[in-house]
């Protein structure tokens, strides 16, 4: 038994002893991916059904969207039989929202507050995009997050954390995948100091787009999003133009 003693106590030593945590890989690594362009002046085609919770309504419905690079998107919420029940349109620097039950018509420019009042998101269209398409948006240019940018295990088996911090600039946390650096959930805040968190559930096999995405804020905003279909698709501008308002409804103007 004593020739034995030698092995047990390496043994015993070795099992109580911490293996050294994974090697965190650098901002240089993970930033190029994130950045990089996933599309050739193509456009996100999504179709499902959307949960929509603003404090003034709610929708539970089908929706499809078409949106592009630029911020030109196109949303329409569909009722029982592909009734048309809510349409939004922005070409990029201006929108227009109808809401068909209640024959009003909303028009303005696309700004971050307006988005916010029509769909709950407190970003501008380029950031939705960039969300839509599984990357996170940043407040901060490349050489800012490598600056400010600190990089920490998740408490989440698997993930990794990006945290900015910058006294100047809005709070910005990052749950990425180890192995893919696929984004799994984002937390900005808001100008207002508000906190928006985006939680990416499923991602499309084929295309890598988000399947099942969730959005909420902190005063109550939230939207769920289910695509039975999304991928990328060629749609030509003009599809994106402001379509007029039928002349019984009444348009208001938003500031």
């Amino acid at each position: 038994m004593k020739k034995y003693f030698p092995f047990f106590l390496l043994f015993f030593i070795t099992a109580c002893t911490a293996w050294p945590p994974p090697q965190l890989p650098g901002l240089d690594e993970v930033l190029p991916r994130w950045q990089e362009q996933p599309y050739n002046g193509g456009a996100i085609y999504m179709i499902g059904e959307i949960n929509l919770k603003l404090p003034d309504r709610q929708y539970n419905a089908e929706h499809t969207l078409l949106i592009n690079e630029r911020g030109q998107f196109r949303l329409d919420i569909l009722g029982p039989f592909e009734k048309r029940l809510f349409s939004i349109t922005c070409n990029g620097n201006y929108l227009l929202a109808i809401f068909y039950d209640d024959n009003k018509a909303y028009f303005g420019q696309a700004t971050p507050a307006n988005l916010a009042r029509l769909l709950g998101m407190d970003l501008n269209p380029v950031h939705i995009f960039m969300l839509l398409s599984g990357r996170a948006p940043f407040w901060l240019d490349g050489e800012t997050i490598n600056s400010y940018g600190r990089i920490s295990a998740s408490s989440n088996s698997g993930l990794l954390l990006l945290m900015l911090f910058r006294p100047d600039a809005p709070l910005q946390s990052i749950t990425f995948d180890i192995d893919t650096q696929i984004v799994r959930e984002a937390t900005l805040q808001e100008d207002d100091g508000r906190l928006f968190d985006i939680i990416y559930r499923r991602f499309d096999q084929n295309s890598g787009l988000p399947s099942s995405l969730n959005l909420s804020a902190s005063d109550g905003r939230a939207m769920d999003i289910y695509n039975d279909l999304a991928q990328w698709t060629e749609v030509s501008p003009d599809f994106f133009s402001l379509p007029a308002v039928p002349g019984t409804m009444q348009t208001f103007l938003l500031p």
